[in-house]
């Protein structure tokens, strides 16, 4: 039934805005499910804007923000969308090595371009 699938959806919703609203606000599971659970249904903007809030956090993990940021960027957007997330993750002081190797493996496994896999500094 729409009407059921609908609302459980928007009670899924509320759910995920209020854990990320008070205890759970830091916890990159609850964050990364949240996103997935709006890319899912459709609502790209609202998925990107968690990975964008999650970016202004002090203190979190920043590579794996990154990372999921770039394969979430990938399936909404394209690659082009991913390699600006990772021209962003390159530039910012706080991501780590693994950035570079998503990036290669998107490249690889996406465009099979031999010159792109070796030109991401």
């Amino acid at each position: 039934d729409t009407s059921l699938a609908k609302q459980f959806e928007e009670d899924a919703r509320d759910m995920y805005n209020k854990a990320v609203a008070s205890l759970m606000r830091k916890s990159l599971i609850i964050n990364f499910a949240f996103a997935d659970f709006e890319e899912l249904h459709g609502n790209t903007s609202a998925a990107m804007d968690i990975y964008e809030s999650l970016l202004t956090l002090e203190e979190t993990n920043f590579t794996l923000v990154y990372v999921q940021f770039m394969r979430s960027a990938r399936r909404t957007g394209g690659i082009k969308a991913a390699r600006t997330v990772f021209k962003r993750a390159r530039e910012d002081p706080r991501s780590n090595w693994q950035v570079y190797v998503t990036a290669a493996l998107m490249e690889y496994n996406c465009s099979q371009v031999a010159c792109y896999n070796s030109n991401i500094n």
